[in-house]
This record gives structure tokens, sequence and C-alpha cells, in this order.
């Protein structure tokens, strides 16, 4: 029987450092999360006085992958990607002397997080779709647009910006209950916790045994149990403020805007409450190692009872090689139903 030995790799501004630093590795993680929040990377070095490791530059770029090898030779090591991380800080500490390396994700290009100002126009003879509008803000920017199909074929009112391109998809995947991500060279918008791809079929989910599970808590939150959500919006026509709800029964939750419209209030409603269905429940988790397990996938456990078992959605994950071998922490979220 073949032993599967934690292995990772660590590359700074393009050179593996792993091979020739791996005894002094303390620590490898990264943090993967959903949305725009970015995903950061550790290293930590045990910075020995006789033998000081060279301080990084700022424009130095960290890129990590982790997996197992079932050989002595590192040529049998079967490693997934974690990201390219930008250098955006360090510290020396001592007496016992270590170095700690922090990186956050590649920034995208400056114009898509400074102000504009822009005319969407949307007609009944040429409506305007998110699809396009998110294809219109990726090539402004050099990236590629990934938008799902569904929530690509919305109707969008016209719309003024007057806002950062980040700021409006942000606002937009909010009232949408999506996540908007830029990952490396592409732009993500995706809905949440639906457990398909972009096409629209069902997602492959990561399969977790209760073999691989070394610690789990499920937490249900009663007070974000929501059955109705309200959204105020001003009729132009009728010079009088309106009220749109989507579902039924209390408790009900008023959202604090007050919209320009029907449309981007029923909109911003049905979001709303399909994220209160969705987060109420969480999981979290602690499992052996697996690099599979990405922020904005399912998994699925088998051979488990309620409330554990069946797919969830994983809203954030943290994967750390250590002394303690290859270990990761899953927060997860009830799927869409």
């Amino acid at each position: 029987m073949k032993h599967f030995q934690p292995f990772y790799s660590v590359k700074t501004s393009g050179n593996e450092i792993a091979k020739k630093l791996r005894d002094r590795l303390v620590e490898v993680s990264v943090t993967q999360r959903c949305g725009l929040v970015s995903d950061t990377c550790h290293v930590k070095f045990d910075n020995l006085p006789s033998a000081q490791i060279k301080l990084p530059k700022e424009t130095d770029t960290i890129e990590i992958a982790m997996g197992y090898k079932s050989g002595t030779e590192d040529a049998d090591a079967k490693l997934i990607g974690l990201g390219k991380y930008v250098v955006g800080e360090f510290q020396v500490k001592g007496p016992i002397r270590t170095l700690d390396i922090y990186g956050n994700k590649l920034n995208w290009h400056e114009g898509f997080k400074s102000p504009k100002a822009f005319t969407w126009e949307s007609s009944n003879e040429n409506p305007l779709l998110l699809r396009d509008l998110v294809n219109a803000i990726a090539d402004k920017n050099s990236l590629n647009a990934a938008v799902d199909e569904s929530l690509g074929q919305t109707v969008l009112p016209h719309i003024e910006q007057s806002e950062s391109d980040m700021q409006l998809l942000t606002r937009l995947a909010n009232q949408y209950d999506a996540f908007m991500k830029v990952i490396e060279d592409k732009l993500l918008f995706i809905p949440k916790g639906t457990g398909k791809t972009l096409s629209g079929k069902s997602a492959k989910a990561s399969i977790i045994s209760p073999s691989q599970i070394v610690d789990w808590r499920f937490k249900q939150h009663n007070s974000q149990i929501i059955r109705t959500v309200e959204a105020r919006y001003y009729d132009f026509e009728l010079a009088e403020q309106n009220t749109f709800k989507q579902g039924s029964g209390e408790p009900s939750y008023q959202l604090p805007y007050i919209y320009s419209d029907e449309f981007n209030a029923e909109q911003a409603a049905r979001g709303k409450l399909q994220q209160f269905k969705r987060t109420h429940q969480v999981l979290s988790l602690v499992v052996w190692g697996d690099a599979n397990i990405k922020a904005g996938t399912v998994i699925k456990f088998e051979g488990d009872k309620p409330p554990v078992n069946g797919s969830w959605f994983v809203e954030t994950v943290t994967h750390t090689i250590n002394g303690l071998g290859f270990i990761s922490h899953v927060t997860c979220e009830s799927l869409n139903s």
C-alpha cells in the first residue's frame, strides 16, 4: 500500500524555492473566499540568524500549489495550483527568528477601481442584458468575462453609472445574489449557492467521506430565518412610494434603500430572500487536506447523518501544510433550494 505524503510547491517571481528551503519552511497556507474579498496566502520560514533569508521586494510574486506525493521523488507529486499572489506585507520576528510573508491575489487593472460616469442604455427595442454589461466591462479592463448563462440573460434597466466598474458589478452581484470575482485574467459573474457550472449544468462536487473529517460543527441561525423581504421603490409616474414584497409570512425584513423603479426593487428583494434562505445554516469543518476544495464550488458528504450529509456550497476554505500535516478548514452554506 502506498504512503501519501503532503507536498507543496512555492515559487517566488517564477523561481521554485520550496526544494531549496524545504527544511526552513514552517508553514504554507492559502485562503480562498467567494466574492471580491481577496484570496490570500501565508508562508512562514525559520529565519536562522546564521543563514537569514533574503527579504522580499514589493514587486515579488508568490505562486503556491499543494497536494500529495506517493514516492520519494518530488516528480511523483500531484499538485493542484492554488493561485498567484503579490507580496502584500512581511514581518520578521524574534528572538526565535521567523520570517512571515503575506500575499494578496494579483491586482487587476487599476481602471477597474476608478470612478467613472457612463450611461448604459436599455429600452424595449434594445434591452441591456447583464451578460453584455459584464462583457463590456471585462473588455475595457483587459479581462475575459465568464457569466452564468441564465443570469446573463437578465434584462437590466437604464443605468446611469457614477461609480467604478468594480462597485457597479458588486452592486449588481448583491442584487442578484451572485458573486463577482477576478481570477487571474477572468471576470466571473456566477449565482451563489446553485451548485451549477457557467453553462447551467450541475457542477462536479468534491466527495467527502466520514474518514476524511477531522472535526465539524453545524450551526443554524434562527434569527436569520426570514420569510418575506420588502423593497421600497419610487413610482415617478404616480409620484409616490410603493413596496414590492417577495415571499410570505413572518418574520419580514425591509431593505434599507429606496429603489428607482419596481424592477430593481423586485430583483433586490428576490436576491436578499434567497440569501437569507441560504445563509441561516452554516457548516464548518476540518478535513484532511484536499486542494480540490475551492471557494464557490460544492462539496458532498457521503455516509454521514443529517444535518451534515448532502451537498453544501463552499464560502471559504483555508488549506494549510505544516508540521501537523495537510489540513483544510472549510466554511459552507446551504445550497439554494
